[in-house]
């Protein structure tokens, strides 16, 4: 059995890689600019203030993207996205409930379309 951690054969593209090649950045720009990339475009700016300020806000959106970062397709991703969706502790809160001022699995899901094509 493979280890998708640590043996991930060289010809196989994870989410990471393909997001850092097609963007254009480093891995440590990688969280922020995939949870930029899937908040509503008109949160921009308060995101950008959020993340300097409390980054905390951020977290389970964070563990979100971290989990999905080694997937390899959208196949792999739907399952964590859907865990993450169920358990509730992805969406708490004033703001992240009512105003959605968080992370979007369907955006995500968008989003890795684009970059793992």
């Amino acid at each position: 059995m493979i280890n998708v951690l640590t043996e991930m054969p060289k010809d196989v593209i994870t989410f990471r890689v393909a997001c850092c090649s097609k963007l254009g950045i480093t891995k440590k720009e990688f969280e922020k600019r995939v949870l930029l990339e899937c908040l509503p475009r008109y949160y921009w700016v308060h995101g950008q203030i959020r993340w300097h300020v409390q980054r905390s806000y951020f977290e389970p959106d964070l563990l979100l993207i971290q989990s999905v970062a080694n997937c390899t397709s959208i196949e792999q991703m739907m399952p964590i996205i859907k865990f993450h969706q169920e358990t509730g502790f992805f969406c708490s809160g004033y703001e992240r409930r009512l105003i959605r001022f968080r992370l979007s699995g369907r955006r995500l899901i968008r989003f890795a379309k684009q970059v793992l094509s």
